[in-house]
């Protein structure tokens, strides 16, 4: 940031990141300088390096290979992360131009044994990741490969409500996290102030999971707006603080504790207005069970088409 500029700057950091624009890094382990190095190369720890045993491309992997490193010997080695890891997020950030594709499509080849669903974010860009992933693809994989066109003249459901176990607690909450996910993109700013819309939003999906045989979003918004429907909805509904809130505190809340739900109310319009995510979210039966793709190994490339759809690709 300039502030070490025509002066020597000392920097402690635990990541590497803080530290990528250093000149020289010294590395200590319980106090002792054990190396000292140019930033443009360091060494990898001795468990970052992947077992080469499996070169078929048969077994699902244990580690991604993302480099080269060599061991202290000198010898190069591929180095990566384990797959556990990586399941709880990985991002990488790069200036343009420098590979960001080629390595996702890399990390895509490694995992195609056990299968993946693959979203990109600009799939009608010329060159974009799907199509150099969908070019790798090995004509023995193509029966596990499906390819979800969002532009297509059959309008392709994805509905996220589908397919929910209510008896799985740790289902519901993942469920309600790509809930709320959807329109937190929608609105990021205002969304992460607006505490009282999450919590309209968590009750009235929760009711509508409980209450509905077949739930959609657009039936979420209906419990949010027609009293009669959530009276039916609540019939059903076990879940006690779900109950009492839009049968006890609801009802009694004022105009201003209820602009949040007429605000929720606003940003299902900007969502299911447009007729591409409304086909999206409000089929019932959705085109693909994610379920049974993650079961059958397949390999599930989905391009979405930011051009068409602008701010609401986030959302998709």
């Amino acid at each position: 940031d300039g502030s070490g500029r025509r002066r020597t700057a000392i920097i402690i950091a635990h990541k590497l990141s803080t530290v990528q624009r250093a000149d020289r890094i010294a590395i200590l382990d319980q106090g002792r300088l054990v190396r000292r190095l140019s930033c443009r190369y360091l060494h990898p720890p001795p468990h970052a390096f992947c077992s080469m045993e499996d070169g078929s491309g048969l077994r699902p992997p244990d580690r991604l290979v993302i480099g080269y490193g060599r061991h202290q010997g000198g010898e190069e080695a591929p180095v990566g992360i384990p797959l556990r890891d990586a399941r709880q997020g990985l991002a990488f950030t790069a200036p343009p131009g420098v590979g960001k594709t080629q390595l996702a499509a890399n990390l895509a080849d490694q995992l195609r044994p056990c299968g993946y669903t693959l979203i990109d974010g600009k799939g009608d860009d010329s060159g974009n990741l799907v199509e150099v992933v969908r070019r790798r693809i090995p004509l023995a994989d193509e029966p596990r490969l499906i390819v979800l066109d969002l532009l297509d003249e059959w309008p392709i459901g994805l509905n996220p409500l589908a397919e929910v176990n209510l008896t799985d607690p740790a289902g519901i909450d993942q469920i309600l996290g790509q809930i709320e996910a959807i329109f937190a993109r929608l609105d990021p700013e205002t969304w992460s102030r607006s505490p009282r819309m999450k919590g309209y939003l968590r009750k009235a999906t929760l009711l509508v999971l409980e209450g509905d045989d077949h739930p959609t979003l657009a039936h979420v918004k209906q419990a949010l707006l027609d009293a009669t429907y959530r009276e039916r909805l609540l019939r059903s509904c076990r879940n006690v603080e779900v109950h009492d809130f839009w049968a006890v505190e609801f009802p009694r809340m004022g105009e201003q504790q209820q602009s949040s739900r007429d605000a929720l109310i606003s940003r299902f319009d900007m969502l299911l207005d447009s007729e591409l995510t409304r086909y999206l979210f409000n089929q019932v039966k959705p085109a693909l069970s994610f379920h049974e793709a993650i079961a059958e190994r397949l390999l599930v490339l989905v391009p979405l088409p930011h051009r068409s759809l602008g701010a609401l690709a986030g959302s998709a």
